[in-house]
């Protein structure tokens, strides 16, 4: 089992960033920040990353659905100003409606995340996966690229004493040349 510089299970941690996320954002923050300088386990640096982006995507989502809300106050304010009327109950009953729905869905993501997290799985999000993926690889991809001389850290190279050297497709660590799976992410290698 792999643990974190805290000697805590690198799945523990993971869960852990996701039950934060239901909390607040501010200790989520701290501790995925944390998580990117300290730790060195690239699916925990990328559980971290995707458990700030969910709960971030979510009060983004909610801000606009403030602002149906406020726009409806708004406009009934100015429509009073000129001794009119105008009912928009209607308005406000739906913003209230799609704010509880939207804080069911991050809840119920957030938890299925966490679960999923301590046994090192990876909830899929394909959009925010895919994004992830392409900005955090190219971290793993520059530094392996530094201290191997390599164009990707997906392939096998030719060293100079001509051994195959492997990288994990998953997180770009250096596997043994007799090892069926990464011992940083457990995916298979081949």
């Amino acid at each position: 089992m792999l643990k974190t510089k805290l000697g805590i299970s690198v799945g523990l941690f993971g869960a852990a960033l996701y039950f934060i996320g239901l909390l607040d954002i501010i200790p989520l923050t701290i501790i995925a920040g944390y998580t990117l300088l300290c730790e060195e386990n690239e699916w925990l640096k990328k559980t971290a990353v995707k458990a700030l982006a969910i709960v971030i995507f979510f009060s983004v989502v909610s801000a606009f659905i403030g602002l149906l809300s406020n726009s409806s106050s708004f406009l009934n304010d100015v429509v009073m100003l000129f001794k009119g009327s105008i009912d928009l109950s209607w308005l406000n009953r739906i913003t209230s409606i799609l704010r509880t729905v939207l804080s069911f869905m991050q809840t119920l993501v957030l938890l299925t995340a966490g679960f999923k997290a301590l046994s090192q799985k990876t909830f899929n999000l394909i959009i925010l996966d895919g994004v992830l993926n392409k900005h955090l690889q190219k971290n793993s991809e520059q530094s392996s690229s530094v201290k191997n001389n390599t164009a990707a850290p997906e392939q096998n190279i030719q060293t100079e004493a001509s051994a195959t050297v492997k990288f994990c497709k998953n997180c770009g660590t250096k596997i043994k040349e007799d090892s069926t799976f990464c011992g940083e992410c457990g995916t298979p290698a081949n």
